[in-house]
């Protein structure tokens, strides 16, 4: 039986002589399977919310083109009620993706937060996701009743927004999760 000679890669190399497992380089060339990022997603999932934004805020600093850890930093600011750093943390999002859908349904939401309906069908006006059929079908409907004159105030509207993406979350086959 022949033996089959492996090649490692100069970054596979150089990490092991400095001690970094394959893991961990792996995680630098993929960043949601960095170790920090699935604790901060597993701190996510569980609701606990401050522990998982300082680890992604973390990620964020290591990684700025870590474009999911902004979205889950984004989530757990507006889940801790820190609206100003969502639209903050998003809105560095939104300058390296101007159309990114998720960023913007959020930094919506965080001026639905702040109790202006206006500034969020506004920021709504520009999210076109229809990978996530459910989320985009609200926002539309939501765009229409502005439209029509009958824009529900803030707080319905952060409800409504919050109730789809749960909806959205469950959905099966739905393309990617909000948070």
């Amino acid at each position: 039986m022949a033996s089959k000679k492996t090649t490692l890669s100069r970054r596979e190399l150089f990490g092991r002589l400095v001690g970094q497992s394959r893991s961990e380089t792996r995680a630098e060339q993929a960043p949601d399977e960095h170790p920090a990022a699935l604790r901060a997603d597993e701190l996510l999932r569980a609701g606990d919310y401050q522990k998982a934004s300082e680890l992604y805020a973390r990620l964020v600093l290591k990684d700025a083109g870590f474009l999911n850890a902004y979205r889950r930093l984004g989530w757990c600011y507006l889940k801790l009620e820190q609206t100003g750093e969502a639209r903050r943390v998003l809105e560095e999002l939104l300058a390296r993706e101007s159309d990114d859908a998720v960023a913007l349904l959020y930094v919506g939401l965080a001026h639905a937060m702040d109790g202006a309906a206006e500034k969020a069908v506004t920021v709504w006006r520009h999210v076109h996701d229809y990978n996530r059929i459910v989320v985009q079908r609200e926002v539309n409907l939501i765009l229409f009743l502005s439209d029509s004159g009958d824009l529900p105030a803030a707080d319905n509207l952060v409800e409504r927004i919050e109730r789809v993406i749960a909806e959205q979350n469950v959905m099966p086959g739905s393309q990617g999760a909000y948070y």
